[in-house]
């Protein structure tokens, strides 16, 4: 299940926000970590529990799955307020991000980067979440079917 959210982080967050931020970071387990810069459109790929990442013209990199303590994106976003398809908007401010129009009763579900769940509930036209109910990272949130990143 982590290889699988792990996974998902990546190939949604480069899709929806590649050309908006600025790099990728890779945080290893050690303290150390690897950065690259989105502009240069590099290859994310998971496979046999390594996350490998090839820069046009350079070198390839893989990182044992086990050696990556989370990966996260560096830089800004112009992009304040978002709406999904299904009518799911999201809203940036401070250290809140705000999911609005939320269809009544629908299942709300966040992840960590590990796959484990950390928030489960249900919710109607509206939830927020705070830097301060979770520790800094990269999360997925599931609201029926619609799923987003969301890093903290």
């Amino acid at each position: 299940m982590r290889k699988f959210i792990l996974l998902l982080t990546v190939l949604v967050a480069t899709a929806f926000a590649g050309a908006a931020q600025v790099s990728l970071r890779v945080q290893h387990v050690n303290g150390g970590e690897s950065v690259f810069l989105l502009d240069k459109q590099p290859e994310v790929a998971f496979l046999a529990g390594k996350l490998s990442v090839k820069v046009p013209d350079e070198e390839g990199v893989a990182f044992e799955l086990d050696d990556i303590a989370s990966i996260d994106f560096l830089g800004k976003s112009g992009i304040e307020t978002a709406e999904a398809a299904g009518g799911v908007t999201v809203a940036v401010s401070g250290g809140l991000v705000t999911f609005g129009n939320i269809p009544d009763g629908s299942r709300v579900e966040v992840y960590n980067a590990a796959g484990s769940p950390v928030i489960a509930s249900k919710a109607s036209e509206s939830l927020t979440i705070s830097r301060s109910e979770l520790p800094a990272g990269v999360y997925i949130v599931k609201i029926n079917n619609f799923v987003t990143k969301v890093s903290l």
